[in-house]
This record gives structure tokens, sequence and C-alpha cells, in this order.
């Protein structure tokens, strides 16, 4: 029995042995075997030996190198497809927007394609990335082309990724730039009547609170448009004709059924997405105000940030039926 216990305490020595080992140093010294072990507590619990899933502790004063280019360069001109380039070498690739919109990239394979959902670059800005195992950088825009300048090397990149110096795309209007200079792009043309929505904003924190301005307001800023006149009297009776044909400068208009006595005060239908018909879907009555006093007028008015690039259908039942219409 007392040899079988020897046994069994030499071999969990050896097991024991197999993790704290003992070495010698350059000088012959024997340095005593160690594991080190991590999450001890006061009571004398550890939660195990250092490992993976038990990293040890490590603090101090560390530095990392900035960086640093290979030197190796490729370029790319974006437009509104995708197009790809080979990366420089290097690790790290820092890609500089040389241009005046923003492009959207994506690091892949010889066949990458950049999409709108990928990490987007804003004019006269950058952004790093760790290469891995790619090789090449696609790109997209959808304001205007732009380029990119594509730096290959090392280490970790800093400094600023663009500011007063850059620019950035408002909804309408024209490109015009700032009193701290920086380029506004407006994309688009505004409809005849509106302001440009980014007018007279300063620095780039100006136009950023302006685009949230824009985007937050239905109405777009509109200012005083001229009202035009689109009353009718019906033709014939029955048949739909249209009050104003379609534009794309109109932002609204009111409608009223004023006629008391044709038909004697029969309703009024309109619609602004299709032909106008009695009881249709898609149409509106109007019904007619009382005769003498015009008692009950009713009316329709678009509402705010309304706009249609249809004609406006009205119908009645009698030839002869007087609407009312101004359009702006």
């Amino acid at each position: 029995m007392k040899r079988l216990l020897t046994g069994a305490t030499l071999a969990a020595f050896f097991i024991c042995a197999a993790q704290a080992q003992t070495y010698r140093d350059a000088g012959g010294t024997v340095v005593p075997g160690s594991v080190p072990l991590v999450g001890c507590s006061a009571s004398g619990e550890c939660a195990g030996p250092a490992s993976s899933t038990n990293p040890l502790p490590v603090s101090g004063t560390f530095s990392l190198s900035g960086f640093q280019p290979t030197p190796s360069y490729s370029q790319l001109s974006v437009g509104a497809t995708s197009s790809r380039v080979a990366l420089p070498s290097g690790t790290v690739v820092v890609v500089y927007n040389t241009g005046s919109n923003a492009a959207y990239v994506t690091l892949g394979g010889s066949s990458v394609a950049a999409t709108t959902a990928d990490d987007v670059i804003q004019p006269n800005s950058w952004m790093a990335f760790t290469v891995g195992s790619n090789a090449y950088l696609a790109a997209i825009e959808t304001a205007g082309g732009t380029a990119l300048n594509i730096s290959g090397g090392s280490g970790l990149p800093t400094g600023a990724g663009g500011g007063g110096g850059g620019a950035i795309t408002c909804p309408l209007g024209s490109s015009t730039p700032d009193s701290a200079g920086v380029a506004v792009t407006f994309a688009g043309t505004p409809p005849t009547g509106f302001s440009n929505p980014c007018a007279g904003a300063v620095g780039l924190q100006g136009e950023l609170d302006c685009l949230v301005s824009v985007a937050n307001s239905p109405a777009l800023f509109p200012v005083n448009v001229a009202p035009t006149d689109c009353s009718v009297t019906l033709t014939t009776g029955g048949t739909a004709q249209n009050a104003f044909a379609a534009q794309t400068a109109l932002h609204g208009f009111t409608i009223a059924n004023i006629d008391a006595s044709t038909g004697s005060g029969e309703p009024v239908w309109f619609s602004f997405t299709g032909t106008a018909a009695a009881g249709a879907a898609g149409s509106y009555p109007l019904a007619a105000p009382a005769a003498t006093t015009y008692a009950g007028l009713t009316s329709y008015t678009t509402p705010a940030g309304f706009a249609t690039s249809h004609a406006l259908s009205v119908v009645a039942g009698t030839t002869g039926h007087k609407i009312s219409c101004t359009w702006w």
C-alpha cells in the first residue's frame, strides 16, 4: 500500500513539474520556475494560471509608432459606378479624398465593388485601413466625381481627417464658399420660389446645423411666392377638366366650391393623383355653400411641404359650375 502511495505522489510531482520547470541563466545560476496565477483574491483563491482565457494583466507606459509610408502610392478616379485599384504595398493604407465630393470605399479582392453602405470619406479628409488579406480598394460616389490618393505603409496614422478647409453637401442651391472658406456644395437646383436653405451658414458647424435643419423641415424654408389663379367654369357637366396642368414648380394650392346655384348646389369632386370622378376612390368632394350667405363653404388647402407633379382634375354634374382655385 505504501509503495502505491509513493508512486501516486511521484506521478503528481512530475505532472506539476511539467508546468513549472527550472532554468539556468547565462551565468549558470538556477532560476526556479513558476506558474503565474491570475484573478487571485485576498482569500487565496485564483482563477487559474495565465492563458488565452485568463490573460495576464499588464500595466505601464507604452509607445506606438506613427504611420510611416513605404513609400508606395495608388490613385483612383471615383465615379457614379464602382471602380477599383490595387492597393500600394504596406500593412496599413491611408486613403485621402482630394476631390470635392464624398467617396464610399471598401477593401477586398480583385472583384470587390463599393456601395453607398460602405465607409464614407468626406472631401479633403482621410481614413486609414488595416490591409490584412485585401489587395484592392473600390470606391463609388453619388454627388459628382472625386479623386483618391492611397498611401501604403505601417504604423498608427494620427492627425486630423479634415476641417475648415473641407467641404460639405447641402440639399439645394449652388456651390459657394462660406465665410470660413468651406466649399459648400448644394446638390440640385431649388424649385422656383425657394431660397438657398444653407445660405449664410458660417463655418463647418454652420453647414452641419443647416443640414440638420433642412432634414427636419418638411417645407425646406419656403419664401414668398406670387399666387396664380386657377379658377375654372366647367365646360361640360360630368366631364373632368384640369384646373391647372402638371408642373414641377408647384408648392401648394387652394380649391373651393363657390357655386351655390348651379346644379341646385351640387358638390365638386377633385383629384391631384388622377382623373376626378364623382364617388371614385382618389377623388375628394367639396360640398356647395348655402345660397346668398355662402355659409358652409368647403375648401381644401394643401399642407406645408406638399408638392405634386400631377395636374389638378375637377368635375361636377352640371355645365357652367364655378370653382375657385389658387396655386403657388
